[in-house]
């Protein structure tokens, strides 16, 4: 479910099975996926899914908050509106706020599919996509934060940022 809800499309289901069983051969793999599907359709998710003969997906809607989709909606917001360097509104203060607030640890720290490469690539480079946009995120909170006279805030900004990045030399700064 994280891999269709992330990745905000439908998939063929014979990649999805390449990505979540490699190891089986192909008619072990379709079983399994049919297992799967079974399962979720057993839950309360199963009206989320779109399923049909060749693909599988989510159907994004209100009902559906995915941590994710919203810290990537938070910074989306901040740099359409960012227009300059040396200006900072109290809005994108906010979504920046919020969007670091979201950002609790790394992506699907500690789930890995024991037997899919594939998958554990995908899953490692999304979250280092997530950190280094936090990272960015972080680097613009504590700029804003200086901008606005709000020292000690830009300083608490600023230990998270040095904590995400120990090597980072700007976050040192």
């Amino acid at each position: 479910m994280a891999y269709l809800a992330v990745s905000n499309q439908t998939h063929q289901r014979d990649r999805l099975v390449v990505l979540l069983w490699p190891a089986y051969n192909q008619t072990n793999d379709r079983a399994a996926l049919r297992r799967a599907l079974a399962m979720l359709n057993a839950t309360p998710l199963s009206s989320w899914l779109v399923v049909d003969r060749e693909t599988i997906g989510l159907q994004h809607s209100d009902d559906v908050w995915i941590d994710v989709a919203q810290f990537g909606h938070l910074l989306e917001k901040v740099s359409l509106r960012n227009t300059s360097d040396t200006t900072v509104s109290t809005d994108d203060v906010t979504s920046l706020s919020e969007a670091v607030a979201l950002y609790r640890g790394d992506f699907m720290l500690g789930f890995t599919l024991w037997d899919s490469p594939e998958f554990d690539e995908w899953q490692f480079l999304r979250a280092e996509i997530l950190r280094r946009d936090l990272g960015n995120a972080l680097d613009r909170l504590v700029y804003s934060r200086r901008l606005l006279g709000d020292a000690q805030a830009a300083v608490n900004v600023d230990r998270r940022w040095v904590a995400l990045d120990i090597l980072n030399e700007e976050a040192h700064r």
